[in-house]
């Protein structure tokens, strides 16, 4: 088993997270396990991936793949949040809302 991490920058455009990297990266490998972190730096929100992984063998490629969709989009709401500083009383953050 093989790791990959993958840390996203919020991106105001596309109103989330430019997932392509990850998209890009698992279309020859079998995604075993994900793991993500949500952390704001200078009011800037990130999202750190971890992948566990393994290579597909050459005779599995030619195969044609299911088509695989986003790791990033789930059939759940995701709730993240966010801490204020100084206080660390946390404020919920809903998908599609900015950090002020």
């Amino acid at each position: 088993m093989k790791l990959k991490i993958f840390t996203l920058t919020f991106s105001d455009s596309k109103n989330g997270f430019d997932d392509h990297a990850i998209q890009d990266f698992q279309s020859d490998r079998e995604i075993i396990e994900v793991t993500e972190h949500f952390f704001v730096h200078e009011q800037t929100p990130y999202l750190t991936v971890l992948l566990s992984y393994r290579d597909i063998a050459a005779d599995e490629k030619r195969k044609p793949a299911p088509k695989r969709p986003s790791l990033l989009k789930t059939p759940f709401t995701l709730k993240l949040l966010a801490f204020s500083f100084p206080s660390d009383s946390p404020t919920a953050l809903l998908p599609g809302q900015k950090l002020a």
